[in-house]
């Protein structure tokens, strides 16, 4: 359930987030939303996250699938890779 991590927890995904994003991970272009999407195992919502894409330097979610960035974008946009065994987490 959204909201039952511990603050260690939260950090720790976030930090392995931002070590996936930096170690590769593909253009915004390629991280749009595809028409039937794959489920993630990670979805962050309701945060702040820089993308470095001067066109759309925020974001509010991130969609992680195998350790890489599936999609970045709106809350609604990254619920959409939602499976049944996606973790959803709230980091705000």
């Amino acid at each position: 359930m959204p909201g039952d991590y511990t603050r260690r927890e939260v950090l720790r995904w976030g930090a392995a987030a931002g070590l996936a994003f930096a170690l590769g991970s593909t253009t915004m272009e390629a991280q749009m939303q595809p028409e039937n999407p794959l489920p993630a195992d990670l979805i962050l919502l309701h945060g702040r996250l820089a993308t470095l894409d001067e066109r759309r330097p925020l974001a509010s979610a991130a969609a992680i699938s195998n350790g890489r960035f599936a999609a970045v974008g709106t809350d609604a946009e990254v619920m959409a890779y939602r499976g049944e065994r996606t973790q959803v987490m709230v980091v705000s």
